[in-house]
């Protein structure tokens, strides 16, 4: 008995060292990283580059966010502090320190001044980060009246997040985020995991919360 509480508390010991080590590595491997996402929320200008290796197959990123003026309050734009501009302007300052490439946001709204408003976020970086990041609007939403009800689920607009596959029937692929979303490696990274799926892998699709809750359970 004694013997196995010593063994238990040798292997919890190595646990933990081995642990400590995957940190130390982690942080050392994404230490430019780490120093800019302390300064994203800021208005500091973006002047470090990433230390992580790109093993770049991809020759652009493509990434799709829904952010609409319906959504706002009284229908306005973004007001400087708000809470899903910051979001935005966070995920925009990650992806394009951590870039090697060129990454093109397609934008779902319904309104040209929110529009306007995030691609103008870039504005003020260094000029070698402004074209690391395009964008593009996407107003062809899909929008069949026989899917009124799960358009019910979200705002109107936001719930083009469900018909992604209907409104880009152009691309090839493209990769959905929500807006509170950010990188902490390249973009990249992310689009070639998914390109080099096959027959092998499938998404897995589960029901959202709103099926179960009142009113939408109707």
């Amino acid at each position: 008995e004694m013997f196995r509480g010593q063994l238990t508390r040798v292997l919890l010991a190595s646990s933990f060292l081995l642990f400590l080590w995957s940190c130390s590595r982690l942080f050392s491997d994404n230490l430019t990283s780490f120093n800019f996402l302390t300064k994203v929320m800021g208005n500091t200008p973006i002047t470090v580059e990433s230390t992580i290796k790109k093993e770049v197959k991809s020759a652009e990123v493509h990434i799709a966010i829904a952010v609409c003026q319906s959504n706002l309050i009284k229908g306005k734009g973004f007001a400087e502090d708000d809470r899903q501009y910051r979001q935005i302007r966070v995920m925009f300052k990650s992806a394009a320190v951590l870039t090697s490439t060129v990454v093109r946001y397609s934008i779902i709204t319904d309104s040209e001044e929110v529009y306007n408003q995030l691609t103008n976020i870039p504005s003020d970086w260094p000029a070698e980060y402004q074209t690391r990041l395009t964008f593009a609007p996407r107003r062809n939403l899909y929008n069949p009246p026989e899917l009124g009800n799960l358009r019910d689920v979200f705002r109107p607009c936001a719930s083009e997040r469900l018909f992604l596959a209907q409104s880009f029937v152009d691309e090839d692929a493209v990769i959905y985020t929500d807006s509170d979303s950010y990188f902490m490696q390249p973009p990249e990274h992310l689009w070639d995991l998914f390109r080099n799926f096959d027959i092998r892998q499938v998404a897995g699709v589960t029901p959202h919360l709103y099926h179960y809750t009142p009113p939408f359970n109707k």
